[in-house]
């Protein structure tokens, strides 16, 4: 049932560009602080289509739409040469594609494109928190494929590559969101300690504040999701009494040392 509403949240980030024009001097990047800012007009081509893209990505709920949207980035790319955003959207659109297909050379498949964008995005701008987030899920995936012969290549990987994200930004709520979501649904780690790394994925996301309208800023939602599972469980626990009480009205049972006097 988890892994349902997981993939519905995730499923959100479907993606769809407009057409965009080729010929533009008007986009330009800078770096500040290991994030890359826009210097743009409010509303270009460029700008326009990125925003429509973001809102087909809060609702996509398909792998059809999220091929289109890995298309239309793709192209954005080779329009954009300089611009990270598009290869590492893409890349993110793969990623999801290979979480939501069964079939295992699929989804090792839409890993390898995925693979391929993301090598783009951190070519353009090396040691970015949000790129090196989008390599350690796709670590992630490629372990849930075969998750007894890659966990100890991939899995690896995988930590090394947050680690080295929270070492670009402290406070980068994806990175944080990435490995709430990997304790949660795995069996190796209890849901009270799953639960911690949780809440503090949901406090990073309560003070994180984007660039601009076209930065990254998906996974709150399935946080708070998963934040409220918590709060369930934790309220549960609350409520049952504890296990040497006996409850009102009904008499108690024999010790073993009652049992034997008698």
């Amino acid at each position: 049932m988890l892994k349902a509403f997981l993939y519905l949240f995730i499923c959100g980030s479907s993606l769809s560009l407009l057409a965009q024009s080729s010929e533009s001097n008007d986009l330009k990047t800078v770096a500040d602080s290991n994030v890359i800012r826009y210097n743009y007009p409010q509303e270009t081509e460029y700008v326009s289509g990125m925003k429509t893209a973001i809102k087909i990505m809060d609702k996509g709920m398909s792998v059809e739409q999220l091929q289109q949207a890995a298309n239309f980035f793709e192209d954005m790319s080779y329009r954009y040469p300089s611009d990270w955003l598009s290869p590492y959207y893409a890349a993110y659109c793969y990623s999801v594609m290979s979480f939501m297909e069964k079939i295992k050379l699929l989804k090792d498949k839409y890993l390898d494109d995925a693979q391929k964008q993301v090598d783009v995005a951190k070519r353009l701008s090396p040691n970015n928190a949000e790129v090196l987030a989008v390599q350690a899920y796709i670590y992630q995936l490629r372990v849930e494929v075969n998750p007894e012969q890659r966990v100890e290549e991939f899995g690896t990987m995988a930590e090394l590559t947050f680690k080295q994200a929270l070492s670009v930004d402290t406070d980068n709520p994806r990175v944080y969101y990435l490995r709430a979501q990997n304790a949660f649904f795995s069996p190796q780690i209890s849901r009270e300690a799953a639960c911690e790394i949780v809440i503090e994925a949901q406090g990073k996301y309560a003070v994180f504040s984007p660039a601009n309208e076209l930065a990254p800023k998906w996974g709150e939602a399935m946080v708070d999701f998963m934040s409220q599972t918590c709060q369930k469980m934790f309220a549960r626990q609350s409520t049952q009494p504890p296990a040497n009480t006996t409850p009102e009205g009904t008499m108690p049972t024999n010790t073993n040392k009652e049992q034997q006097d008698k």
